[in-house]
């Protein structure tokens, strides 16, 4: 071998050995530290940590302060990245880390003003800070502060060639504000809504969730017109943005839905309550919740914080626990302004012409010039349909849309609350702490060793005016349609103690007895009628022996409660005598039990029918709107109802002839669907089973980067249930596979008997770092449907501990 054939080889074997050997570096320098002790500034005393065996901290202190600084930093040494992104969406600061590609996400959420909402939080929390909840806020974000100072920076700042920056006040409202926003449903809801009956009429409204509101388009402000208003326009490219923006962001925990359900005391066999809770959020890697066990002498909580939030939004203490859904009310208005012909930055209110006032934004990108955003707001919020002027080509003269949003008003003191809610010592201290929480909408269910249950919708609901129906586009110009105040917390629907000893929530729409339902965004009732099946004293022969292992299995149901309305529409609708292989597949659907393990083929038929029955009945209507729709509660709701409603206008087809009716338009969605899953499948029906086409994979916001998805997203793996189910797994249709994009983030189950007695699991893992053996440890265990101890016992936690971490000032 030559001397010059060897040296390239040995450059070669360099080359290539020199990702590997980086990679062995960059392991060692960034692995959480769990054993051994750490200095720490600012603390008042030592502080012990014990780790579980699936990495869970718990932190002994002296102090509650102390104990704040300690979870800060550990919460970062697990999950910095994370908690950057978070903070970074709210605040329009995602160009800073990923460059041009994330500068309309970036204007977005800055003309939303969060930004501006968490400078107020902060100034507030800097002109008090002697209040308990802001020490306890600033020792966390000092704990974040002195991990980002003294340790290697975690694998993605080194990939994105970038350093993260310290953590600032204003940051918890940033990641708050994110929070209220993928709970929003009126973003992708109102708009489409309004297109809706602005272009098909009232009679297509008639059968669509949420709930048609009668004249809501015959004032003279909405009068249906052969083409919408330029507002209308504005107003549904801005929600076309927002799926694109819900679709392109990085992963990081989109809240979607939730199932919670409380026993009394005499419901189960322990004669304590029971609290089961599992919050429905966006799959992403790292997990969304972030698990961590405090004591000290006077405070003791098991909690489960979301990235750069200082308090649980979750957790017991061993005195109560609460778990939570989304309220899904309605607290964002949009409204069509009148502007000024001859002075466009004016519009009409009330009886004169009034100017907009203006802020300014500066977006730094990275690899780039910054570029400079004007935002112009009403007296009713920012002008969001300026957003849309690029992407739709509007002229100067259209009408503004602004935006009014609960979340953003300055008097938010959502932070303040959930402090409160984690320090509460009985119902009354726990009821006035929610009582303050203002947006997202909460149902907060709850439970406590004095045998009380009971369930709070929080938020501040707008006070409107009757008839205002708030999911259309409003007349801003009157001022007769504008918002006064809030109504009080009394107003908001509520449960306690009731006589059947049952609470539960599904998203679904409740009312306080002899008020009118609150407008929202309400869930399918899917899930809320199998909790009523299964829970319900009428349905259940008035049961009083729950127990821990029966709720498990409630939480696990992968059955579909309302499916058999569908199935029984299709079986009416298709002839008795098929081809062989249809009629095969006939009788699989026929004696389908409703429920998804992965062995079902009867599970694959129906959700393969469903989709093309869902494409047909709207997408002549809709067009490239049919995207949008279905990413809605509002195309699952308005189905179920045209589903009942043979005359329903959607079932015939635009553009043809004849009239279409809702037999055929089944009877050929069933067609379509065997010869989709013969051209996936083959020509053997039993092996058209459910786990072949439902998968889960937890991506990481570094993911979609090949061949960092290898490294970094967990999965892909088959899994059982559907979007329908309890055990709800989330998916966006399409026609060969249901890739699950939202899951239960977390299983909780509470023994108020006995809270050491708790279990839960995390889908993934505790940690974010892809080379600790904690980042994925829990995959296994929570596909298969396992739960692991929420230790509270020191005894207990020492025996599973096998790395014990001392900090020290």
């Amino acid at each position: 071998m030559s001397h010059s054939l060897r040296r390239v080889i040995l450059i070669f074997i360099i080359l290539a050995t020199l990702p590997l050997l980086w990679l062995v570096y960059t392991d060692q320098q960034t692995q959480p530290v769990r054993s051994g002790q750490l200095h720490l500034t600012g603390l008042g005393g030592p502080v012990e940590v014990l780790f579980d065996d699936f990495g869970i901290p718990h932190i002994y202190a002296h102090t509650r302060e102390d104990a704040q600084r300690a979870l800060g930093y550990l919460h970062a040494q697990d999950r910095l990245f994370q908690m950057d992104l978070l903070r970074r969406i709210g605040a329009g600061t995602l160009a800073e880390l990923f460059g041009e590609t994330m500068v309309d996400t970036d204007r977005f959420f800055r003309t939303l003003g969060v930004n501006r909402y968490a400078a107020q939080l902060a100034g507030r929390m800097r002109q008090a800070p002697e209040l308990p909840q802001n020490r306890l806020a600033r020792a966390y974000q000092d704990g974040i502060n002195h991990y980002i100072a003294t340790r290697a920076k975690p694998l993605e700042y080194q990939i994105l060639r970038v350093d993260p920056e310290p953590f600032r006040l204003e940051d918890i409202g940033h990641t708050m504000g994110y929070m209220a926003y993928s709970f929003a449903g009126a973003f992708k809801t109102d708009p489409l809504y309004h297109w809706i009956g602005q272009q098909l009429g009232e009679r297509y409204l008639a059968d669509l969730a949420p709930v048609y509101l009668e004249g809501a388009f015959t004032t003279e402000a909405h009068r249906v017109t052969t083409r919408p208003a330029a507002g209308s326009d504005a107003l549904l490219s801005l929600s076309e943005q927002v799926l694109r923006i819900n679709r392109d962001l990085f992963p990081a925990g989109h809240f979607i839905g939730s199932n919670s359900w409380v026993l009394a005391p005499e419901r189960t066999a322990s004669g304590k309550p029971i609290l089961a809770n599992d919050p429905h959020i966006g799959i992403a890697v790292p997990a969304v919740w972030y698990e961590a066990h405090i004591s000290t002498p006077d405070f003791e909580l098991y909690g489960h914080y979301l990235a750069g939030i200082p308090f649980a939004v979750l957790g017991n203490s061993r005195y109560h626990a609460w778990g939570l859904t989304m309220f899904e009310n309605d607290d964002i208005d949009f409204y069509q302004e009148r502007a000024n012909p001859d002075n466009p930055q004016q519009v009409w209110h009330r009886d004169q012409w009034q100017d907009l006032s203006t802020r300014q934004e500066l977006i730094r990108i990275k690899g780039a010039e910054p570029v400079t955003l004007i935002v112009r707001e009403s007296g009713h919020g920012p002008v969001i349909s300026d957003l849309s002027k690029a992407a739709i080509r509007l002229d100067d003269s259209s009408q503004p849309v602004s935006i009014f949003w609960t979340f953003t008003d300055p008097a938010n003191n959502t932070v303040d609350a959930l402090y409160r809610v984690n320090s509460a010592r009985g119902i009354e201290q726990f009821e006035a702490a929610v009582a303050d929480i203002w947006a997202p909408g909460l149902n907060i269910n709850y439970a406590d060793t004095q045998g009380n249950i009971a369930m709070w919708a929080t938020g501040r609901l707008p006070n409107r005016a009757p008839g205002v129906h708030s999911m259309t586009l409003l007349d801003g110009a009157s001022g007769e349609q504008d918002i006064d105040g809030y109504l009080d917390f009394s107003h908001n629907p509520r449960r306690v103690n009731p006589d059947n000893g049952v609470i539960f929530s599904a998203n679904h729409a409740y009312s306080q007895p002899g008020q009118p339902m609150i407008p929202g965004y309400y869930a399918p009732a899917d899930r809320a009628e199998r909790l009523h099946q299964l829970l319900s004293p009428e349905n259940n022969g008035d049961r009083r022996d729950w127990t821990l292992e029966e709720m498990k299995a409630l939480q696990l149901d992968t059955e579909g409660a309302l499916n058999d309305h569908f199935r029984d529409r299709l079986l009416a609708s298709l002839p008795p005598q098929q081809e062989p292989l249809a009629q095969q597949a006939l009788s699989q659907l026929a004696n389908w039990d409703l429920r998804y393990p992965l062995d079902s083929v009867g599970a694959t038929l129906f959700e393969r029918a469903y989709y093309f029955a869902l494409k047909n009945t709207f997408g002549d209507e809709l067009g490239d709107r049919l995207e949008l729709f279905m990413a809605t509660f509002m195309a699952e709701n308005s189905f179920q109802q045209v589903l009942a409603n043979a005359d329903s206008p959607w079932w015939d087809k635009s553009g043809t002839e004849a009239v279409e009716r809702r037999e055929q338009i089944l009877a050929e969605s069933w067609s379509q669907a065997l010869a989709s899953l013969r051209s996936q499948f083959g020509d053997a029906p039993n092996e058209w089973v459910w786990g072949r086409v439902h998968s889960i994979e937890h991506p990481h916001p570094l993911g979609k980067i090949r061949p960092l998805n290898r490294l970094f997203n967990v999965g892909p793996f088959p899994i059982d249930s559907s979007k329908r189910s309890l055990s709800k797994m989330g998916y966006s249709y399409d026609e060969y596979h249901y890739r699950v994009s939202s899951n239960p983030s977390t299983r909780r189950i509470i023994p108020l008997a006995d809270v050491e007695q708790a279990q839960g699991i995390n889908p993934v893992g505790q940690s974010g770092n892809p080379f600790d053996r904690h980042f994925d440890d829990q995959a296994p265990l929570y596909n298969r449907g396992g739960y692991r101890p929420q230790l509270m016992n020191r005894q207990q936690i020492e025996q599973a501990a096998d790395e014990r971490l001392e900090l020290i000032p």
